[in-house]
């Protein structure tokens, strides 16, 4: 490439000025030919008000596409929601409508049953004498109504036993026969009106509970 076809390029219009400098640059060419200002030979004056139209007319242009290049977004918008809608069938805006139906049921229905649990946790608890507070109640939560008893049973036993191994403990700790009674002699009855002892009678419950219910039916309790 030499500088003389570049320059037939640029005369035919095949390149642009701006493409015709880049290529010189590019060939490592030289045109020492200065380039013609056509507002040469004019009056600083006119130069102004011929610059200020070309620049009015560059701006009204950059505006022109800067205009066409909104309205072709707001209409490749406005056409992609109206696509967007139209592809969902009415089918498949009751489905979408059904799935959020159903995972707001679910989720009721997961709310419920963790309030059933927790109900039942806390009247099972009552019913053996147990500490039913929050705390006891989360501890024995199952996944469903009857999980949740099989759990208040099983810890319903596992304090039983604790509490009767503490009970044997202290008896033996006492030297006393923790099958026998815990007041003046075998006949002791902390269920009597004479001899009412509430922690006794817990003690007894606890580490013999057929002969609590033999105490209680002597005692009319």
């Amino acid at each position: 490439m030499n500088l003389e076809k570049l320059k037939k390029m640029l005369a035919d219009g095949v390149i642009t000025s701006e493409e015709y400098k880049e290529l010189l640059e590019k060939f490592g060419l030289e045109d020492k030919e200065p380039e013609m200002d056509p507002l040469d030979g004019l009056d600083d004056k006119t130069k102004a008000y011929i610059q200020k139209l070309l620049q009015s007319e560059k701006d009204r242009e950059a505006n022109r596409v800067g205009n066409a290049k909104k309205a072709e977004y707001d209409a490749l918008k406005a056409e992609y929601d109206k696509l967007k809608n139209d592809k969902l069938s009415e089918d498949e805006k009751r489905k979408l409508e059904d799935e959020e139906k159903r995972r707001a049921l679910e989720k009721k229905e997961r709310e419920f049953a963790l309030m059933q649990c927790k109900y039942v946790a806390t009247q099972e608890l009552k019913s053996k004498g147990l500490d039913n507070s929050d705390d006891i109640v989360q501890l024995v939560l199952g996944s469903d109504e009857e999980e949740t008893k099989k759990r208040v049973g099983a810890f319903s036993l596992l304090i039983e036993k604790l509490v009767k191994e503490k009970v044997e403990e202290r008896f033996k700790e006492s030297g006393r026969d923790v099958h026998k009674g815990s007041g003046s002699g075998e006949d002791y009855n902390p269920w009597k009106k004479d001899s009412f002892n509430i922690t006794k009678q817990f003690e007894i419950e606890a580490a013999d509970p057929e002969r609590a219910k033999v105490l209680k039916a002597a005692a009319n309790a």
